[in-house]
């Protein structure tokens, strides 16, 4: 792969970091995150979906993208949260899917959002989106850190050039 998830993870901090709006970034288990760490929204939060398909030079990712900011008690703020979130998901989404850095990581195959409302640690709400993104792949056996395995018939040692 040319792009593990630890570094997919890199990658979206880095967008975090470089996006004038978005002033938090968390990665995994978001209720672990907010209980964990101050948060000073919008927060961008990241995690990868489990599954995903194995291709000969791809492999399938499902990453999952969610923005969030704080809402008021009585929702006063709802509809500026929910554009928003919605506008900066897009900009995220922009760099993924057209920047020339993420288009040699592989492709977006498609994308889709959801609202979401979560009244737990904080009154928040915003969007989700599900990206499912081709990872290129152009390792082989040569690329693999092994060593003395016989793959029967010929070698990857006799085809593969040296270090």
């Amino acid at each position: 792969m040319k792009l593990s998830p630890n570094q997919i993870q890199r990658e979206l901090r880095e967008i975090a970091e470089a996006h004038l709006q978005i002033n938090s970034f968390t990665w995994g288990d978001l209720s672990i995150a907010l209980g964990q760490k101050v948060i000073h929204y919008p927060l961008m939060h990241c995690y990868l979906q489990s599954g995903g398909n194995f291709n000969n030079n791809t492999t399938d990712t499902s990453i999952v993208i969610e923005m969030y900011d704080i809402t008021y008690k009585d929702s006063d703020n709802m509809d500026d949260v929910l554009s928003d979130t919605k506008q900066i998901l897009r900009d995220v989404y922009q760099v993924i899917n057209k920047s020339t850095r993420w288009k040699r990581f592989g492709s977006v195959i498609s994308a889709s959002n959801q609202k979401y409302k979560w009244e737990a640690h904080d009154d928040i709400a915003g969007y989700s989106q599900n990206i499912m993104f081709k990872l290129r792949d152009f390792s082989g056996v040569c690329d693999l850190p092994m060593q003395d395995y016989d793959f029967g018939g010929d070698s990857p040692s006799a085809s593969c050039p040296d270090v």
